[in-house]
Formats: structure tokens, C-alpha cells, sequence
């Protein structure tokens, strides 16, 4: 079973990368990188108490960390006694170092995708894309017919589900307003 502050860590990561920060990030928008996590402090999470537990939880704590697995986060110490370091808090130092931590490759890969493919039809989406890359991520296959739809008048096209009908409209709704900007 993880550590308490394992768990704490993993939850932080996958909060921010679900509110779509790691994919702005990637995508050059956003000042969230790096992104720091600040680690419990006193009995906010209960650490081990015993120096052996203690020992156990940061070498826990560091065979997850970007020194030794190769990406995820660095961790930040400070020092606790004459002879000891404490983890104070781990910092993801770019976007693909907690997409990797967190598994998210194939989604990472997806998006780019689904980016390129939404730009090449309707570039005007390229700054809706920056900012709801969750959303695009969501509809997933949905993509070719929602594009598809896109580029018909409003009663033609493939059968879209009623969320789908609904984010054209609203992609419609952007691509007026980028028109009218220009």
C-alpha cells in the first residue's frame, strides 16, 4: 500500500493534469511549470514515526522521483537535524514529467492529434483549444463528425449525440466571434 503522502502526491498530480494545465502548459500556454507540490508538514499526513519507517517512506518517496525513475518530479529538502534531510516538497520541472508520472503518454499523443486535426480544418479554434484541451480530449472520436458537422450548414451532417450537438454549437458560437474579430 502507498504512503499517505504517496497518495497525496499522485492526487495532486492528477488534479492538475484533469483541470487540462499540464496540456496547457505543453501547448506553451499558461505559467503553471514548474509545478511544485509542498508537502505535509507536522500531522497534516501522518509520517512514520520510527527512523526505520521514516527511512522507508523517503526512499518511498524517492524511487519515484525523477532521479531514479527517469521522469516524474525532483524533490526539495530541507535540513531537518544535524544529520537529517526532509522532504519539504516535489516539484514537476515540466509538463511531460507529470504526464509521464502519471501515465498519461497515450492521452498526451491523443490530444496532439485531435490539435492538429481541429486546426488544419478551423485554425480560428487554435486559442479554444489552448484553453479547453480537457474538452477536446472528451470528445475524442467524436472529432470527425463534430468537424464534419462544423462545416455544414446548421441542420446537416452525421447524427451527433446531444453533447456533442452542443459543444458544435458552442464551436460554432467561437468561430463567429473569431470572424467578427478579423
Amino acid at each position: 500500500m502507498a504512503h499517505p503522502v504517496d497518495q497525496f502526491i499522485h492526487a495532486a498530480a492528477l488534479a492538475h493534469w484533469q483541470a487540462g494545465d499540464a496540456l496547457r502548459a505543453w501547448l506553451g500556454d499558461g505559467d503553471s511549470y514548474p509545478f511544485t507540490i509542498d508537502l505535509p508538514a507536522g500531522d497534516a499526513i501522518p509520517l512514520a514515526t520510527t527512523g526505520i519507517d521514516r527511512l522507508g517512506w523517503v526512499h518511498s518517496l524517492e524511487t519515484a522521483s525523477k532521479c531514479h525513475a527517469g521522469h516524474g518530479y525532483r524533490i526539495e529538502y530541507v535540513d531537518a537535524a544535524a544529520t537529517a534531510r526532509r522532504p519539504v516538497r516535489v516539484v514537476f520541472d515540466e509538463p511531460i514529467d507529470l504526464i509521464r508520472y502519471l501515465g498519461r503518454e497515450e492521452e498526451l499523443r491523443r490530444f496532439l492529434q485531435l490539435a492538429r486535426d481541429i486546426r488544419s480544418r478551423f485554425p480560428a479554434l487554435r486559442r479554444w483549444i489552448e484553453r479547453q484541451p480537457m474538452e477536446v480530449l472528451a470528445a475524442g472520436d467524436a472529432w470527425p463528425a463534430i468537424l464534419e458537422r462544423l462545416g455544414q450548414p446548421q441542420a446537416s451532417g452525421p447524427p451527433l449525440s446531444p453533447q456533442e450537438s452542443e459543444l458544435v454549437e458552442r464551436l460554432r458560437a467561437v468561430l463567429a466571434d473569431a470572424a467578427e474579430g478579423s
